[in-house]
């Protein structure tokens, strides 16, 4: 949007500021805008401000509104303009064009630059024996590197980052002034010479003392030999070792405590990618993206890789070295690597390099750290792309995505709390709208620490002392990040609205799209748990919504829960709960049989939770009993169902019986699945039909609400083989909404408790 007052057009006005708002900072815009100004002959200054970018330009009207077009037309990819506002101001006869410093600290409007994977300039300068910044493992330009890990406050600024105690030697002193070199005024800028440097620690905490260059060189040889070590990347440590080498994977699940979860593997280049996996172009172009994020892909049959990587998945999270350290590392190696995030488990990425050595010590071989300190922490974010439609789902949202994805906005401050589990916040601050990355489960007290930390710098960047209004919550009482939210309330007196946890999934997916339709549309929000409004586990739901109120409308038959939370652990609990089956007996000892059906029988609570359901199918059609990772089952059964399609195509299943008495009968689903069992159908078939039937679920529901708009949120969402078929059957009828710039889990909680205060609550 570009706004000019009235007078701006006057013959007279001589002198003009631009404003700009968006991501405008960490992205080269400035030197941008100094040479396009030097190429004009044009007068003035730009700088960065806790706005964005203010430019002042002595010139014509006319030149003015050519300079705006090549600043919105011809910069790079990376730039991002919300609003453009020009004022006609004094003329100070400046007789140069310049770029300021603007040192004043108050709460920011401009957007954040995430951290941005190496640019292919830096990245040939590394492997240029003849170029200074040869092996240099910290080499950025205005156009990559970190900028949101080293932040401390705005605008972005050398002094404002992980930057400010590292002086510029001469000759970076040189580039940074030369408004023909690309490193003009790159505020990231570094050399061996004056840059940060690598430290190497054997598992004693004893220091190796060798050379820049000669670190890397050990660090290659010794994961060659099988050991493990922990390197310190952009956003906290990595545990990496052989991903070739099944000796070396099978001990560092042991030492990290992670039995079956899937490793991700970090690749050279894209050509070895080709070798090991069979990446699509659409899912290749995803990889070398600026974003570098992992993207699971489907995995060669007979490479090298080690079972251990995945155990049971025939599926890979590949990621590409997206900084000069690992570039120079892999080179090295004949292999690709696990590199995965450096933690205990259940606890948040370890970011401070003494946390390194304390809390890991005992689970890495070696211990390869630098000295310039990380500012937030972040993990790698990960995608997948339906195999079908090239759908893309976002499975986790760090690392290389804005923070500023959507553009709602309301007048009063306010502040989401999201959920526990994949934690998230969102500070709406009156004028922009940020989701805090992925913060990982709140279980832990470290977890909670560092949802504290980052949540402080955010206030502290965005928002001044006493503006939020509001404190928004998930309505389950005990969750740490609702009484977090209550305290912050408590404390400064303000008000607190606990939102229902599936309401906000589908209010995020509607607010994500900006909907403001008045026709009826229907929600549907599967996943594992949430608090229901009438006490009970809530997970397979259908919401109606006219675009200003949304109520509840069906959901899947309760079913009683056995033992807690055991029963999300253990899936043969959710098939017992379907059915007591004879057939089911065997998954239990005597005793264990007789008391979860006592159990059963006592039970008060019941659950419409699709995610048990998927559980209960992958137990009964014998896929696995016990998951040691959330979302395990559900991603075998996944798995089984894609390669029945991949084999037979796409055509039209036979449908499960679901409907009985109004209701979406799940118990009716399980006992003709246990006939194709009786059968001898084989595990692929019917976890296909399982897929088919969901679909005709959801149509049914749509015909039966009259909605021709249907909108898709929650953590089963992430299937993308289900994604895939919806849109096989229902694209062609009706108008599908996913998840576009956020996951379908529940890292979309705190926007979605923002977007039904906006849209559902007759308050606003």
């Amino acid at each position: 949007m570009i706004s000019y007052p009235p007078e701006i057009l006057t013959k007279n006005c001589t002198a003009y500021e631009l404003n700009i708002s968006g991501m405008v900072q960490g992205v080269g815009f400035r030197p941008f805008v100094y040479k396009l100004a030097y190429e004009w002959g044009l007068t003035g200054y730009v700088k960065n401000t806790t706005e964005g970018v203010c430019i002042y330009l002595q010139t014509d009207p006319i030149t003015i509104d050519t300079f705006i077009e090549q600043i919105r037309f011809h910069f790079g990819e990376h730039i991002f303009i919300r609003e453009l506002a020009v004022t006609k101001v004094k003329n100070l006869n400046l007789n140069d064009f310049s770029i300021h410093h603007d040192l004043k600290l108050a709460p920011a409007k401009v957007s954040i630059t995430p951290d941005l994977a190496t640019c292919e300039d830096c990245l040939q300068e590394l492997f240029d024996s003849q170029n200074r910044r040869s092996n240099y493992g910290y080499n950025s330009c205005t156009l990559c590197g970190p900028r949101y890990s080293i932040l401390n406050s705005l605008p972005f600024d050398r002094e404002n980052t992980m930057m400010a105690d590292f002086g510029l030697c001469p000759s970076c002193q040189q580039e940074y002034e030369n408004s023909r070199d690309r490193r003009f005024f790159a505020q990231t800028i570094s050399c061996s010479e004056c840059g940060i440097r690598h430290q190497l620690f054997d598992q004693h905490d004893q220091e190796i003392n060798l050379t820049q260059s000669e670190i890397i060189g050990f660090a290659a040889k010794r994961i060659s030999e099988g050991k493990i070590l922990c390197i310190k990347a952009i956003g906290g440590f990595h545990l990496v070792a052989d991903a070739t080498n099944h000796k070396a994977i099978k001990e560092l699940r042991e030492r990290k405590n992670r039995p079956s979860r899937p490793f991700a593997v970090m690749f050279r280049n894209s050509s070895q990618v080709r070798e090991y996996t069979e990446a699509s172009l659409a899912e290749l172009e995803e990889l070398q993206s600026e974003k570098a994020p992992i993207v699971i892909v489907k995995q060669k049959s007979g490479t090298n890789l080690a079972n251990a990587v995945g155990p049971g998945i025939n599926s890979v999270g590949a990621f590409l070295a997206y900084n000069p350290f690992y570039h120079l590392l892999l080179d090295q190696l004949a292999h690709p690597v696990v590199a995965t995030s450096a933690n205990l488990s259940g606890e948040p990425i370890i970011y401070k390099n003494d946390k390194a050595q304390e809390d890991l010590r005992g689970i890495y071989d070696y211990l390869v750290t630098n000295n310039r300190p990380i500012s937030i922490p972040q993990d790698d974010s990960v995608i997948r792309l339906s195999p079908r439609h090239n759908k893309k789902i976002i499975l986790r949202r760090s690392r290389g995505f804005r923070l500023d994805e959507t553009s709602l906005k309301l007048k009063k401050p306010v502040l989401c709390m999201g959920s526990d589990l994949k934690s998230t916040f969102t500070l709406q601050t009156g004028h922009q709208t940020f989701i805090s990355q992925y913060l990982g489960d709140l279980e832990s007290f470290q977890s909670q620490e560092n949802f504290n930390l980052v949540l402080t710098q955010f206030r502290k960047l965005f928002i001044r002392d006493g503006q939020i209004k509001s404190v928004l919550t998930d309505a389950h009482p005990l969750f740490y990040s609702s009484s977090l939210g209550k305290r912050i309330a408590d404390d400064e007196h303000l008000s607190i609205i606990p939102i229902q946890h599936h309401i906000a999934h589908f209010a995020a997916v509607f607010g994500e799209h900006s909907s403001s339709s008045s026709q009826r549309s229907l929600g549907v929000v599967w996943d594992g748990t949430g608090y229901g409004d009438d006490g009970q586990i809530w997970g397979g739901e259908f919401f109606l919504s006219d675009g200003s109120s949304l109520k509840r409308v069906a959901h899947l038959e309760y079913f009683r829960v056995i033992s807690g939370n055991r029963m999300s652990k253990e899936t043969r609990l959710s098939a017992l709960s379907l059915t007591e089956s004879n057939e089911l007996k065997p998954k239990f000892t005597e005793r264990e049989w007789n008391n979860y059906r006592k159990l059963k029988a006592a039970s008060q609570t019941c659950t419409s939770s699709m995610g048990r359901v998927f559980d209960a199918i992958a137990s009964i059609i014998g896929l696995t009993d016990h998951q040691t990772f959330e979302g395990e089952a559900a991603m075998l059964l996944e798995q089984k169902a894609q390669s029945y399609f991949d084999v037979n195509g796409y055509a039209p299943l036979p449908y499960y019986t679901f409907e009985k008495d109004e209701k979406i009968d799940v118990y009716s689903m399980v006992e003709s699945i246990f006939k194709d069992l009786n059968l001898d159908i084989n595990p692929e078939e019917i976890a296909a039909r399982f897929h088919e039937t969901l679909v005709k679920i959801i149509e049914k529901m749509a015909q039966k609400y009259h909605s021709d708009d249907i909108y898709f949120s929650g953590g089963v969402f992430q299937n993308a083989l289900l994604v895939d078929l919806i849109i096989e059957r229902l694209s062609g009828s009706y108008s599908l909404y996913f998840h576009e710039k956020l996951s379908p889990n529940d890292e979309n909680i705190s926007f979605g408790q923002l977007s039904y205060f906006k849209n559902f609550n007759p308050c606003v």
